[in-house]
């Protein structure tokens, strides 16, 4: 399948974005943003922004390049937090189910693998008085 849009650069992007109304203060800062960010990752944040109109997609009034890096750089710290966060617990879990696994699967005193229930069995032997008799009729 082929795509018949042309690819376009960081500098005719930003020219869509300023055609469709957006305000740049600092282009310089915003062709950074879009090499280093995207358009399409930056494009998500800029849809709050925009509304239809008879001729296309436009942006609201008073909508700024700075207004859109606001709502990226919102989403990037919550992201940062919430996978800090996300390590805290998998580091917790981690460790749980490692302890669990080290009482159960232990090694006796030759270095040999045992296993807990092993360990158990070897150290309390069945009592005769717990095992039932079988008698034939």
């Amino acid at each position: 399948m082929k795509y018949g849009k042309p690819a376009l650069g960081n500098e005719d992007l930003l020219a869509r974005w300023q055609a469709k109304g957006l305000l740049v203060e600092q282009p310089t800062d915003a062709r950074r943003a879009l090499a280093f960010v995207g358009y399409f990752r930056l494009r998500g944040y800029a849809l709050p922004s925009m509304m239809n109109s008879p001729e296309g997609r436009k942006f609201k009034s008073g909508t700024t390049f700075d207004t859109v890096m606001a709502r990226y750089e919102i989403d990037r710290e919550l992201r940062r937090i919430t996978l800090g966060q996300l390590e805290r617990i998998e580091v917790a879990v981690r460790t749980v189910i490692s302890n669990q696994m080290s009482f159960v699967h232990t090694t006796d005193a030759s270095g040999t693998a045992v296993s807990r229930t092993a360990q158990r069995s070897i150290r309390k032997p069945l009592s005769t008085s717990r095992t039932r008799r079988v008698t034939t009729a």
